[in-house]
């Protein structure tokens, strides 16, 4: 069965500093196969602990406002 974990976030300062993939996948609405595929493309740093991944919050908003830029991503 697919993760369908709901995150309703009303402002920047309510996301965790840390963001785990499962988060991201509920937060962009992208499937979770496409965010390990963005992790693995360094586009940002990341932080494991165990088997879990996570970007900070400042790493995850400076890439999605360079998308809005017209950049490719790789700030």
């Amino acid at each position: 069965m697919a993760n369908t974990a709901k995150i309703r976030i009303v402002s920047e300062k309510e996301l965790p500093s840390l963001i785990g993939e499962v988060q991201i996948v509920a937060l962009l609405g992208l499937s979770r196969t496409y965010v390990y595929y963005l992790l693995r493309q360094n586009l940002f740093k990341t932080v494991k602990k165990g088997s879990r991944i996570y970007v900070r919050k400042k790493e995850l908003l400076s890439w999605l406002v360079s998308l809005e830029g017209g950049q490719n991503g790789k700030a």
